[in-house]
């Protein structure tokens, strides 16, 4: 059934897509220095996996699976919600940049401070170490593994943004990655709504209706 219900509400975003955008009513506009397409672009991609997401937790929460919870080792309710709020406070800020154009320096800070807050709540994401073929040894970052994961996490979220404009660039790059993780069967469930939800903004992407926009990235 969880299945079904995410197939069927893909589809159901694809059918109305017209409806729900100008709803949105967040465009990528055209100038003449850097966004070269010929017409306004929806950014609602970063939506479409929110909506994804908001079925996976009601699911997790309805059927007590606690996938989130053991994946992330959050012990408590107040964790897993805290975890949550962080989530959806990196999608606003991505949103409230794309609606009015942030400082630079302004988003740089929201976000790595969310950044920060699920380094805190789960260490195991933290890069602890830096290991190379070349020089055939382990580098111990210490105290500052927290800070270079959140510089390397903004320096791809910035990547995936300047790919964001060339259409399947971004969605190409980011089913590669959720495809090897599925292969593997790290997380499983997750990483399947995640390739249901590009399914859908690749489709969109390809004909040229929506970007993922900062919101999405």
């Amino acid at each position: 059934i969880q299945i079904f219900s995410f197939f069927s509400v893909n589809i159901l975003i694809i059918i109305y897509f017209n409806f729900f955008s100008k709803y949105f009513n967040l465009f990528d506009i055209p100038n003449e220095t850097r966004k070269k397409q010929i017409k306004p672009v929806s950014l609602f991609g970063g939506f479409i996996f929110v909506i994804n997401l908001n079925l996976f937790l009601f699911f997790d929460i309805y059927y007590d699976t606690n996938f989130l919870s053991n994946f992330f080792g959050l012990n408590t309710n107040i964790q897993l919600l805290t975890f949550i709020i962080i989530f959806y406070a990196i999608y606003l800020i991505g949103y409230a940049d794309d609606k009015f154009n942030l400082r630079p320096l302004t988003k740089l800070i929201l976000v790595s401070i969310c950044l920060y807050l699920i380094i805190f709540f789960n260490q195991d994401i933290t890069i602890n170490s830096l290991r190379s073929n070349l020089i055939k040894k382990e580098i111990d970052l210490f105290f500052i593994a927290p800070y270079f994961t959140i510089f390397c996490v903004l320096c791809f979220m910035n990547a995936m943004n300047m790919f964001d404009g060339i259409n399947l660039a971004s969605f190409l790059q980011f089913f590669l990655i959720v495809l090897i993780i599925f292969i593997e069967n790290k997380i499983g469930k997750l990483s399947l709504m995640i390739l249901f939800s590009l399914l859908v903004f690749g489709y969109l992407n390809f004909k040229n209706l929506s970007f993922l926009g900062d919101s999405g990235v």
